[in-house]
């Protein structure tokens, strides 16, 4: 049976408000990054504020400024920021190549994604949490309409029995 490999990350620990305009004083390219980061620790409670996907070759890395592709390997083992991994049984294989490259446009991306949890999934959005939904379907995976955080899809999957592995 294919599987699809659901990589949770984030911050070891919350980012306070105080925090993140010292930080984006100092680096305000990174603003629209730790923008999104703290946005979502804000409304999900939860350090965990990003999620990637990968077939166990290849990680699809959605952000704010566009798609990335990883080696599958690399991303786990080198990435700091890795929080859980979750390994789902899908009835067919993800085809992570097929999703067309984003180009980000990083406002225009946080502002969909806060309409989106505010309208409770009815405002389309194109992010790292719907885009990882979107292929675990594709696959077969039946995630419900209700997740609208990285950390409730993490908790959805670990709910379903699918293997779940501490990173951090």
């Amino acid at each position: 049976m294919p599987k699809a490999y659901v990589i949770f990350a984030g911050p070891k620990r919350r980012i306070p408000f105080r925090t993140l305009r010292r930080l984006v004083k100092r680096r305000p390219a990174l603003a629209p990054r730790l923008l999104a980061t703290w946005l979502t620790q804000a409304l999900s409670g939860s350090n965990v504020t990003h999620v990637a996907i990968g077939d166990g070759v290849v990680v699809l890395e959605p952000a704010l400024d566009g798609d990335r592709y990883y080696a599958f390997r690399d991303y786990v083992l080198t990435n700091a920021t890795l929080i859980d991994l979750v390994t789902v049984n899908v009835a067919r294989s993800i085809d992570l190549a097929s999703r067309r490259p984003r180009v980000g446009r990083p406002v225009a991306a946080i502002v969909r994604s806060l309409a989106h949890w505010i309208t409770r999934g009815l405002t389309p959005a194109d992010n790292c949490l719907t885009i990882t939904v979107g292929l675990l379907r594709d696959g077969g995976c039946p995630v419900p309409d209700t997740i609208l955080t990285p950390i409730q899809l993490r908790n959805w999957l670990v709910s379903q029995g699918y293997h779940h592995v501490t990173l951090s």
